[in-house]
Protein backbone atom coordinates (compact mmCIF):
# COMPACT_ATOMS: atom_id res chain seq x y z
CA UNK A 1 0.00 0.00 0.00
CA UNK A 2 1.69 3.22 -1.05
CA UNK A 3 0.61 6.68 -0.07
CA UNK A 4 0.78 8.61 -3.33
CA UNK A 5 -2.65 9.20 -4.78
CA UNK A 6 -4.04 10.93 -7.83
CA UNK A 7 -6.43 12.50 -5.34
CA UNK A 8 -3.49 14.72 -4.44
CA UNK A 9 -3.28 16.73 -7.61
CA UNK A 10 -0.97 19.07 -5.74
CA UNK A 11 -0.04 19.91 -2.21
CA UNK A 12 -0.92 23.42 -1.20
CA UNK A 13 0.79 25.06 1.75
CA UNK A 14 2.56 22.48 3.88
CA UNK A 15 1.84 24.12 7.19
CA UNK A 16 1.42 23.09 10.76
CA UNK A 17 0.28 23.80 14.28
CA UNK A 18 0.65 22.35 17.73
CA UNK A 19 -0.58 21.98 21.23
CA UNK A 20 -0.13 21.80 25.00
CA UNK A 21 -3.15 21.39 27.23
CA UNK A 22 -6.28 19.51 26.21
CA UNK A 23 -9.59 21.33 26.54
CA UNK A 24 -12.57 19.81 24.78
CA UNK A 25 -15.17 21.71 22.79
CA UNK A 26 -13.12 24.68 21.80
CA UNK A 27 -12.82 26.84 24.90
CA UNK A 28 -10.06 29.36 24.33
CA UNK A 29 -8.91 32.87 25.12
CA UNK A 30 -11.55 35.54 24.68
CA UNK A 31 -9.69 37.39 21.93
CA UNK A 32 -9.54 34.28 19.72
CA UNK A 33 -12.52 31.94 20.17
CA UNK A 34 -12.27 28.66 18.29
CA UNK A 35 -14.43 28.76 15.20
CA UNK A 36 -17.06 26.04 15.15
CA UNK A 37 -16.12 23.22 12.80
CA UNK A 38 -18.84 22.27 10.34
CA UNK A 39 -19.52 18.62 9.55
CA UNK A 40 -19.17 17.63 5.89
CA UNK A 41 -21.32 15.26 3.87
CA UNK A 42 -19.35 12.23 2.68
CA UNK A 43 -22.30 10.19 1.43
CA UNK A 44 -20.97 10.32 -2.13
CA UNK A 45 -17.71 8.66 -1.01
CA UNK A 46 -18.61 4.98 -1.04
CA UNK A 47 -16.95 3.12 1.81
CA UNK A 48 -16.05 6.24 3.81
CA UNK A 49 -17.56 6.26 7.30
CA UNK A 50 -19.94 9.16 7.91
CA UNK A 51 -18.14 9.72 11.23
CA UNK A 52 -15.10 10.94 9.30
CA UNK A 53 -17.17 13.81 7.93
CA UNK A 54 -18.85 14.54 11.27
CA UNK A 55 -15.59 14.95 13.23
CA UNK A 56 -12.41 13.88 11.45
CA UNK A 57 -10.14 14.16 14.51
CA UNK A 58 -12.48 12.17 16.74
CA UNK A 59 -12.66 9.55 14.01
CA UNK A 60 -8.85 9.27 13.68
CA UNK A 61 -8.13 9.36 17.44
CA UNK A 62 -10.99 7.06 18.51
CA UNK A 63 -12.61 9.89 20.43
CA UNK A 64 -9.51 10.93 22.41
CA UNK A 65 -9.71 14.39 20.80
CA UNK A 66 -12.17 16.21 18.58
CA UNK A 67 -11.86 18.80 15.83
CA UNK A 68 -12.24 21.70 18.26
CA UNK A 69 -10.07 20.41 21.11
CA UNK A 70 -7.79 23.25 22.23
CA UNK A 71 -4.34 21.80 22.72
CA UNK A 72 -2.52 25.02 23.50
CA UNK A 73 -3.59 28.52 24.47
CA UNK A 74 -0.69 30.96 24.53
CA UNK A 75 -1.37 34.68 24.83
CA UNK A 76 -4.72 34.34 23.09
CA UNK A 77 -3.51 32.03 20.35
CA UNK A 78 -5.62 28.87 20.44
CA UNK A 79 -4.27 25.79 18.68
CA UNK A 80 -6.66 22.99 17.90
CA UNK A 81 -6.50 19.27 17.26
CA UNK A 82 -7.56 19.51 13.62
CA UNK A 83 -4.58 21.79 13.00
CA UNK A 84 -2.19 19.28 14.56
CA UNK A 85 -3.87 16.44 12.67
CA UNK A 86 -3.10 18.10 9.34
CA UNK A 87 0.58 18.31 10.23
CA UNK A 88 0.68 14.69 11.38
CA UNK A 89 -0.85 13.60 8.07
CA UNK A 90 1.27 15.89 5.92
CA UNK A 91 4.56 14.89 7.57
CA UNK A 92 3.65 11.21 7.07
CA UNK A 93 2.98 11.84 3.38
CA UNK A 94 6.28 13.67 3.04
CA UNK A 95 8.26 10.99 4.90
CA UNK A 96 6.83 8.10 2.89
CA UNK A 97 7.42 9.98 -0.36
CA UNK A 98 11.05 10.63 0.70
CA UNK A 99 11.75 6.98 1.52
CA UNK A 100 10.09 5.76 -1.66
CA UNK A 101 12.09 8.19 -3.81
CA UNK A 102 15.51 7.65 -2.21
CA UNK A 103 15.25 4.05 -1.03
CA UNK A 104 12.56 2.54 -3.25
CA UNK A 105 10.60 1.20 -0.32
CA UNK A 106 7.89 2.15 2.13
CA UNK A 107 8.60 1.71 5.83
CA UNK A 108 5.90 0.75 8.33
CA UNK A 109 4.87 3.11 11.12
CA UNK A 110 5.82 0.36 13.57
CA UNK A 111 9.41 0.04 12.30
CA UNK A 112 12.05 0.50 15.00
CA UNK A 113 14.17 3.63 14.49
CA UNK A 114 16.87 2.34 16.85
CA UNK A 115 16.43 5.21 19.31
CA UNK A 116 13.49 3.90 21.28
CA UNK A 117 10.94 5.28 18.82
CA UNK A 118 8.94 3.77 16.02
CA UNK A 119 8.91 5.34 12.57
CA UNK A 120 5.41 6.63 13.30
CA UNK A 121 6.55 8.26 16.53
CA UNK A 122 9.49 9.82 14.70
CA UNK A 123 7.16 11.31 12.07
CA UNK A 124 4.86 12.59 14.79
CA UNK A 125 7.72 14.28 16.64
CA UNK A 126 8.81 16.05 13.45
CA UNK A 127 5.22 17.16 12.92
CA UNK A 128 4.89 18.43 16.47
CA UNK A 129 8.19 20.33 16.38
CA UNK A 130 7.26 22.03 13.12
CA UNK A 131 3.80 22.73 14.48
CA UNK A 132 5.14 24.37 17.61
CA UNK A 133 7.38 26.67 15.59
CA UNK A 134 4.47 27.93 13.50
CA UNK A 135 2.26 28.24 16.56
CA UNK A 136 4.81 30.40 18.32
CA UNK A 137 5.11 32.66 15.27
CA UNK A 138 1.59 33.96 15.81
CA UNK A 139 2.46 34.83 19.40
CA UNK A 140 5.63 36.56 18.17
CA UNK A 141 3.63 38.58 15.63
CA UNK A 142 1.35 39.77 18.44
CA UNK A 143 4.21 40.54 20.81
CA UNK A 144 6.05 42.55 18.16
CA UNK A 145 2.91 44.33 16.95
CA UNK A 146 3.39 43.10 13.39
CA UNK A 147 0.73 43.72 10.77
CA UNK A 148 0.46 41.16 8.01
CA UNK A 149 1.38 42.64 4.60
CA UNK A 150 -1.51 43.23 2.21
CA UNK A 151 -0.41 40.51 -0.21
CA UNK A 152 -0.36 37.96 2.61
CA UNK A 153 -3.79 39.06 3.82
CA UNK A 154 -5.19 38.58 0.33
CA UNK A 155 -3.80 35.04 0.22
CA UNK A 156 -5.28 34.19 3.62
CA UNK A 157 -8.69 35.64 2.83
CA UNK A 158 -8.88 33.86 -0.51
CA UNK A 159 -7.48 30.49 0.56
CA UNK A 160 -10.73 28.52 0.27
CA UNK A 161 -11.87 30.03 -3.03
CA UNK A 162 -8.38 29.76 -4.49
CA UNK A 163 -8.17 26.07 -3.62
CA UNK A 164 -11.64 25.35 -4.97
CA UNK A 165 -10.69 27.10 -8.22
CA UNK A 166 -7.38 25.24 -8.42
CA UNK A 167 -8.83 21.80 -7.80
CA UNK A 168 -11.83 22.54 -9.99
CA UNK A 169 -9.63 23.53 -12.92
CA UNK A 170 -7.65 20.31 -12.52
CA UNK A 171 -10.83 18.25 -12.38
CA UNK A 172 -12.13 20.00 -15.49
CA UNK A 173 -8.91 19.38 -17.42
CA UNK A 174 -8.91 15.74 -16.42
CA UNK A 175 -12.57 15.27 -17.36
CA UNK A 176 -12.03 16.87 -20.76
CA UNK A 177 -8.89 14.78 -21.32
CA UNK A 178 -10.69 11.56 -20.38
CA UNK A 179 -13.68 12.46 -22.54
CA UNK A 180 -16.24 12.47 -19.73
CA UNK A 181 -16.95 16.14 -20.43
CA UNK A 182 -17.41 17.72 -23.86
CA UNK A 183 -16.23 21.29 -23.49
CA UNK A 184 -18.28 22.42 -26.48
CA UNK A 185 -21.48 21.48 -24.64
CA UNK A 186 -20.88 24.03 -21.88
CA UNK A 187 -21.34 27.77 -21.83
CA UNK A 188 -18.72 29.71 -19.89
CA UNK A 189 -21.19 30.15 -17.03
CA UNK A 190 -21.95 26.43 -16.96
CA UNK A 191 -18.25 25.63 -17.07
CA UNK A 192 -17.51 27.87 -14.08
CA UNK A 193 -20.40 26.33 -12.14
CA UNK A 194 -19.03 22.85 -12.92
CA UNK A 195 -15.54 23.89 -11.81
CA UNK A 196 -16.87 25.35 -8.56
CA UNK A 197 -18.95 22.26 -7.74
CA UNK A 198 -16.24 19.73 -8.52
CA UNK A 199 -13.49 21.90 -7.03
CA UNK A 200 -15.33 22.10 -3.71
CA UNK A 201 -15.68 18.32 -3.65
CA UNK A 202 -12.04 17.73 -4.56
CA UNK A 203 -10.86 20.18 -1.91
CA UNK A 204 -13.12 18.50 0.63
CA UNK A 205 -11.42 15.20 -0.24
CA UNK A 206 -8.00 16.84 0.15
CA UNK A 207 -8.87 18.07 3.65
CA UNK A 208 -10.19 14.65 4.67
CA UNK A 209 -7.11 13.00 3.16
CA UNK A 210 -4.97 15.15 5.44
CA UNK A 211 -7.12 14.65 8.50
CA UNK A 212 -8.35 18.19 8.95
CA UNK A 213 -11.28 20.56 8.48
CA UNK A 214 -11.79 23.61 6.34
CA UNK A 215 -11.71 25.82 9.45
CA UNK A 216 -8.59 24.16 10.81
CA UNK A 217 -6.86 24.46 7.48
CA UNK A 218 -7.70 28.15 7.14
CA UNK A 219 -6.36 28.75 10.65
CA UNK A 220 -3.16 26.95 9.70
CA UNK A 221 -2.73 29.12 6.64
CA UNK A 222 -3.11 32.23 8.78
CA UNK A 223 -0.43 31.00 11.19
CA UNK A 224 1.87 30.15 8.32
CA UNK A 225 1.56 33.67 6.95
CA UNK A 226 2.20 35.08 10.41
CA UNK A 227 5.44 33.12 10.36
CA UNK A 228 6.39 34.64 7.02
CA UNK A 229 5.30 38.09 8.27
CA UNK A 230 7.58 37.85 11.28
CA UNK A 231 10.52 36.72 9.15
CA UNK A 232 9.97 39.49 6.62
CA UNK A 233 9.37 42.38 9.00
CA UNK A 234 11.79 41.46 11.79
CA UNK A 235 14.79 40.29 9.81
CA UNK A 236 14.67 42.19 6.53
CA UNK A 237 16.71 45.37 6.05
CA UNK A 238 15.49 47.92 8.59
CA UNK A 239 13.86 45.26 10.76
CA UNK A 240 14.33 45.03 14.51
CA UNK A 241 16.71 42.08 14.14
CA UNK A 242 18.16 42.88 10.72
CA UNK A 243 21.49 41.32 9.79
CA UNK A 244 24.25 43.93 10.25
CA UNK A 245 27.88 43.47 9.28
CA UNK A 246 28.78 43.00 12.95
CA UNK A 247 26.09 40.37 13.48
CA UNK A 248 27.07 38.67 10.23
CA UNK A 249 30.67 38.31 11.40
CA UNK A 250 29.45 36.79 14.67
CA UNK A 251 27.10 34.43 12.84
CA UNK A 252 29.86 33.30 10.48
CA UNK A 253 32.20 32.56 13.38
CA UNK A 254 29.45 30.67 15.20
CA UNK A 255 28.51 28.69 12.10
CA UNK A 256 32.12 27.76 11.40
CA UNK A 257 32.66 26.56 14.97
CA UNK A 258 29.40 24.60 15.22
CA UNK A 259 29.97 22.88 11.89
CA UNK A 260 33.71 22.38 12.24
CA UNK A 261 34.38 24.18 8.96
CA UNK A 262 37.89 23.79 7.54
CA UNK A 263 39.45 24.53 4.17
CA UNK A 264 42.04 22.30 2.54
CA UNK A 265 43.51 20.75 -0.59
CA UNK A 266 44.61 17.18 -1.13
CA UNK A 267 46.71 14.91 -3.32
CA UNK A 268 45.41 11.35 -3.57
CA UNK A 269 47.86 8.61 -4.40
CA UNK A 270 45.40 5.93 -5.40
CA UNK A 271 45.62 2.26 -4.38
CA UNK A 272 42.29 1.33 -5.96
CA UNK A 273 41.56 -1.16 -8.75
CA UNK A 274 44.63 -1.62 -10.95
CA UNK A 275 46.77 0.99 -9.23
CA UNK A 276 50.08 -0.23 -7.81
CA UNK A 277 49.72 0.09 -4.02
CA UNK A 278 53.41 -0.17 -3.27
CA UNK A 279 54.29 2.43 -5.90
CA UNK A 280 51.53 4.74 -4.61
CA UNK A 281 52.88 4.51 -1.06
CA UNK A 282 56.43 5.23 -2.19
CA UNK A 283 55.37 8.20 -4.33
CA UNK A 284 53.20 9.59 -1.50
CA UNK A 285 56.04 9.44 1.02
CA UNK A 286 58.51 11.00 -1.41
CA UNK A 287 56.14 13.85 -2.26
CA UNK A 288 55.36 14.42 1.42
CA UNK A 289 59.07 14.71 2.26
CA UNK A 290 59.55 17.18 -0.59
CA UNK A 291 56.59 19.31 0.51
CA UNK A 292 57.59 19.20 4.19
CA UNK A 293 60.70 21.22 3.39
CA UNK A 294 58.63 24.12 2.05
CA UNK A 295 56.41 26.84 3.55
CA UNK A 296 54.19 29.67 2.43
CA UNK A 297 53.90 30.48 -1.26
CA UNK A 298 56.56 27.93 -2.24
CA UNK A 299 54.60 25.17 -0.51
CA UNK A 300 51.32 26.23 -2.12
CA UNK A 301 52.81 26.38 -5.63
CA UNK A 302 54.62 23.04 -5.27
CA UNK A 303 51.46 21.46 -3.87
CA UNK A 304 49.53 22.56 -6.97
CA UNK A 305 52.29 21.18 -9.20
CA UNK A 306 52.18 17.77 -7.48
CA UNK A 307 48.37 17.79 -7.56
CA UNK A 308 48.54 18.09 -11.34
CA UNK A 309 51.05 15.25 -11.51
CA UNK A 310 49.66 12.68 -9.05
CA UNK A 311 46.20 13.52 -7.72
CA UNK A 312 43.39 11.03 -8.44
CA UNK A 313 40.75 12.69 -6.20
CA UNK A 314 38.94 14.42 -9.05
CA UNK A 315 39.43 17.89 -7.56
CA UNK A 316 40.84 20.68 -9.71
CA UNK A 317 44.49 21.39 -8.93
CA UNK A 318 44.86 24.59 -6.90
CA UNK A 319 41.15 24.73 -5.97
CA UNK A 320 40.49 25.02 -2.23
CA UNK A 321 37.73 22.79 -0.82
CA UNK A 322 35.56 23.44 2.24
CA UNK A 323 34.67 20.60 4.63
CA UNK A 324 32.43 20.28 7.69
CA UNK A 325 32.00 17.78 10.50
CA UNK A 326 28.85 16.44 8.85
CA UNK A 327 30.40 15.59 5.47
CA UNK A 328 30.59 11.95 4.45
CA UNK A 329 34.32 11.51 3.94
CA UNK A 330 36.65 8.54 3.95
CA UNK A 331 37.87 7.69 7.45
CA UNK A 332 40.94 9.70 8.46
CA UNK A 333 40.49 12.47 5.87
CA UNK A 334 38.61 15.13 7.85
CA UNK A 335 40.43 14.18 11.03
CA UNK A 336 43.73 14.58 9.20
CA UNK A 337 42.83 18.16 8.28
CA UNK A 338 41.64 19.24 11.72
CA UNK A 339 44.91 18.34 13.46
CA UNK A 340 46.77 20.73 11.16
CA UNK A 341 47.14 24.48 11.44
CA UNK A 342 46.68 26.65 8.34
CA UNK A 343 49.76 26.33 6.14
CA UNK A 344 50.69 22.88 7.49
CA UNK A 345 50.65 19.58 5.60
CA UNK A 346 49.98 16.03 6.73
CA UNK A 347 49.65 12.56 5.28
CA UNK A 348 47.02 9.95 6.09
CA UNK A 349 47.49 6.28 6.71
CA UNK A 350 46.30 4.14 3.82
CA UNK A 351 42.57 4.71 3.36
CA UNK A 352 40.00 2.88 1.25
CA UNK A 353 41.15 5.07 -1.66
CA UNK A 354 44.83 5.32 -0.99
CA UNK A 355 47.16 7.87 0.64
CA UNK A 356 46.17 11.53 0.97
CA UNK A 357 48.61 14.37 1.40
CA UNK A 358 46.64 17.23 2.98
CA UNK A 359 47.34 20.96 3.00
CA UNK A 360 45.20 22.95 5.38
CA UNK A 361 44.43 26.37 3.94
CA UNK A 362 43.73 29.65 5.69
CA UNK A 363 40.13 30.13 6.83
CA UNK A 364 37.90 31.72 4.20
CA UNK A 365 34.94 33.23 6.13
CA UNK A 366 33.74 34.99 2.99
CA UNK A 367 32.74 31.56 1.66
CA UNK A 368 30.14 31.34 4.43
CA UNK A 369 28.49 34.73 3.94
CA UNK A 370 25.73 33.54 1.61
CA UNK A 371 24.91 30.48 3.70
CA UNK A 372 24.73 32.52 6.89
CA UNK A 373 22.65 35.22 5.22
CA UNK A 374 20.21 32.68 3.77
CA UNK A 375 19.82 30.86 7.11
CA UNK A 376 19.76 33.87 9.40
CA UNK A 377 16.02 34.63 9.41
CA UNK A 378 14.90 31.03 9.92
CA UNK A 379 17.52 30.48 12.62
CA UNK A 380 16.46 33.57 14.56
CA UNK A 381 12.78 32.72 14.14
CA UNK A 382 13.47 29.33 15.71
CA UNK A 383 15.28 31.02 18.59
CA UNK A 384 12.38 33.42 19.19
CA UNK A 385 9.91 30.54 18.89
CA UNK A 386 11.88 28.45 21.37
CA UNK A 387 11.64 31.28 23.92
CA UNK A 388 7.87 31.54 23.44
CA UNK A 389 7.45 27.79 23.81
CA UNK A 390 9.69 27.68 26.87
CA UNK A 391 7.52 30.33 28.50
CA UNK A 392 4.34 28.43 27.57
CA UNK A 393 5.63 25.09 28.84
CA UNK A 394 4.69 23.37 25.59
CA UNK A 395 6.71 20.48 24.20
CA UNK A 396 6.26 18.01 21.36
CA UNK A 397 5.72 15.26 23.92
CA UNK A 398 2.94 17.17 25.67
CA UNK A 399 0.94 17.79 22.52
CA UNK A 400 1.13 14.17 21.41
CA UNK A 401 0.49 12.42 24.70
CA UNK A 402 -3.24 11.81 24.11
CA UNK A 403 -2.81 10.33 20.63
CA UNK A 404 -2.12 6.64 19.96
CA UNK A 405 0.18 7.29 16.99
CA UNK A 406 0.06 3.76 15.51
CA UNK A 407 -3.73 3.70 15.67
CA UNK A 408 -3.99 7.22 14.23
CA UNK A 409 -1.90 6.36 11.18
CA UNK A 410 -3.63 3.02 10.67
CA UNK A 411 -7.00 4.78 10.48
CA UNK A 412 -5.62 7.66 8.40
CA UNK A 413 -4.09 5.39 5.77
CA UNK A 414 -7.25 3.30 5.58
CA UNK A 415 -9.30 6.48 5.09
CA UNK A 416 -6.95 7.70 2.36
CA UNK A 417 -7.33 4.39 0.52
CA UNK A 418 -11.11 4.60 0.86
CA UNK A 419 -11.12 8.11 -0.61
CA UNK A 420 -8.97 6.92 -3.51
CA UNK A 421 -11.23 3.95 -4.18
CA UNK A 422 -14.39 6.03 -3.94
CA UNK A 423 -12.99 8.43 -6.52
CA UNK A 424 -11.63 5.66 -8.74
CA UNK A 425 -8.15 7.10 -8.36
CA UNK A 426 -5.91 4.19 -7.48
CA UNK A 427 -2.73 5.06 -5.67
CA UNK A 428 0.37 5.35 -7.80
CA UNK A 429 4.05 5.73 -7.14
CA UNK A 430 5.40 9.21 -7.89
Amino acid sequence: MNRFSKTLLALTLGISVSACAGTQNGTAAADQPVKERAAVDVSDLAGVDAAAGTDIVSYLTDGALNDETVLMDAEGTALTADELSFELAYQAYDAFRYYAYYYGKEPAVTDDMGDGRTFGQYIASVAADAALTYAASEVIAKQEGLEMPAEYKAEVEGIYDNNVEYYGQNEWSRAVSEGTVAEADYTEEQKQAWIKEHGAKAFRDYLLYFGTTREGYETLVNKNYNYMTAQKLLFADGGKYALTDEIKAEEIAEYAEENGVVWARCILFSTMENDDAAAAEAEAKKAYEELSALTGTELSEKFTELQQKYDKSGYTAGEVQMYTNTDSLVSGYYEGITVLKPGEIGITDRTAYGYFILLREEDRPQDLEQTVTDNYASKKMKELSAKVLEDSGCTAESILEKIDIASYYTKLFALQDQIDQANGTAAEQN
